[in-house]
């Protein structure tokens, strides 16, 4: 199994329900998506789209998970890493 992604490289950032991407030597960067109502109320597609904003640093952190018999300071790393993405998907940071 291969660690390659084939999204557009993060961080990705959110400006208001917009999705884009950072330019980069593997991406011309630009918008990767747009939240639209749908029936959903505009705070609900906003907070949809700071969520799909953190999907390349969860992925990352998920890759990280240092295993269950991981020192302390690992785990400590890695929940650090978790919360900081969490905050982000909250719209926190």
């Amino acid at each position: 199994m291969s660690n390659e992604t084939k999204w557009a490289p993060g961080p990705w950032r959110c400006d208001q329900r917009q999705i884009i991407a950072p330019r980069s030597e593997e991406s011309r960067g630009g918008l990767v998506a747009t939240c639209r109502g749908s029936g959903h109320t505009r705070s609900i597609a906003n907070a949809n789209a700071r969520l799909i904003a953190a999907a390349p640093e969860l992925y990352d952190c998920l890759q990280a998970f240092p295993g269950f018999n991981a020192d302390p300071e690992q785990i400590v790393a890695w929940t650090k890493c978790c919360l900081e993405v969490e905050a982000k998907a909250r719209g926190e940071n």
